[in-house]
């Protein structure tokens, strides 16, 4: 039974739980017209450095450097165009490079239905299409974006010649590293316009970036759009159910490269850790079989984003593929007598 002194306590509570709803209501009507306040004066202060390409019902900006073989990077989940600049400018003299944002990221415009790795593979597909970019092309996909280039490998086996997974999710990595990575769908979607995520995104960028360019990677990867996008392509990958036929191999023998981070993943205690890295090892060394011509290299001293921590390791696997296809068309021109060179120069 409650003494008579908690009956003052209670009543002061009661009190005061009007006043502190209101506190929190106020506060969050604040977030969320600051927010909505940020989301219009990023893209006024930091203008798409590319071209936005109509792909039906909505547009996706892509930014192209160089000329030569094309080669497409596709970025990890919460990426951007920005991510692949210091590696696309180290190629620029010796390809055609083309980044660019997937809908709902960067400065694209939001894609319509569910944004799983199928679709986002038929959008790069009529993205290239629309923008004049004919194959065949050397893909580069990082973290779940190397799941993207699995796809479309296997979607548009005769337009891709080569190809390099940076640290790349499996097609089976839900299942086998079930726990690992939670679905945080609904805490990002909350998250998104009341700028919460600004909290996250801190520190200077890796030291081959210029800061101008790392600012802006950083402003526009805190809009609202650009984090609903991530929650959605995070779902979409937990959820969507595991495919047999992404486990087989190519239809094509092409020369692919496959890069593994050389430093643990931080957060986990060592017998987890020591789990963790051997199946993810197991995972890329299976990717490297996809191809007859695959190969997997662990980078030494990288975490998880070998782009930012080596980014001229990424941009060495990326030419010696483009060696590899020169000499290949190079030998085919000779037996044929036809300079099929000019398809990848």
């Amino acid at each position: 039974m409650a003494s008579s002194m908690d009956r003052p306590r209670k009543s002061r509570f009661r009190r005061w739980l009007p006043k502190i709803g209101a506190f929190f209501a106020c506060a969050a009507a604040a977030a969320l017209v600051t927010q909505a306040g940020y989301n219009h004066w990023v893209i006024s202060k930091y203008p798409p450095p590319g071209r936005l390409i109509d792909i039906g019902g909505h547009r996706l900006h892509v930014v192209e450097r160089g000329s030569g073989p094309v080669v497409v990077f596709e970025s990890a989940s919460g990426g951007d165009a920005l991510s692949w600049a210091v590696i696309a400018e180290q190629l620029a003299a010796r390809a055609h490079t083309i980044c660019y944002d997937r809908a709902g990221n960067g400065w694209s415009d939001s894609g319509p239905g569910s944004r799983t790795p199928q679709q986002i593979a038929d959008e790069l597909h009529l993205l290239l299409q629309r923008a004049g970019i004919p194959p065949p092309y050397v893909l580069v996909g990082h973290s779940l974006g190397g799941l993207y280039v699995q796809i479309y490998a296997r979607r548009f086996p005769d337009e891709v010649a080569g190809m390099v997974l940076v640290d790349s999710s499996h097609p089976d990595q839900s299942r086998r590293l079930a726990g690992m990575a939670p679905d945080l769908y609904y805490l990002v979607l909350c998250m998104a316009p009341f700028g919460i995520q600004h909290a996250f995104i801190r520190g200077d960028g890796p030291a081959e970036f210029p800061p101008a360019l790392w600012n802006a990677r950083k402003a526009m990867a805190v809009r609202s759009q650009n984090v609903r996008g991530f929650g959605y392509e995070l779902h979409a990958f937990l959820t969507t159910p595991a495919d047999g036929n992404l486990l087989q191999p190519f239809a094509h023998a092409i020369p692919l490269i496959v890069l593994t981070h050389g430093k643990p993943a931080p957060g986990m205690s060592s017998e987890k850790s020591h789990w963790f890295e051997q199946e993810w090892l197991q995972m890329q060394t299976e990717l490297a079989a996809f191809s007859s011509l695959g190969i997997q290299r662990v980078v030494p001293d990288s975490s998880h984003f070998i782009p930012f921590d080596q980014p001229t390791a990424v941009a060495n696997a990326v030419e010696e593929i483009l060696g590899l296809l020169r000499h290949k068309t190079s030998v085919s021109a000779e037996k044929t007598g036809q300079d099929v060179r000019l398809k990848l120069q």
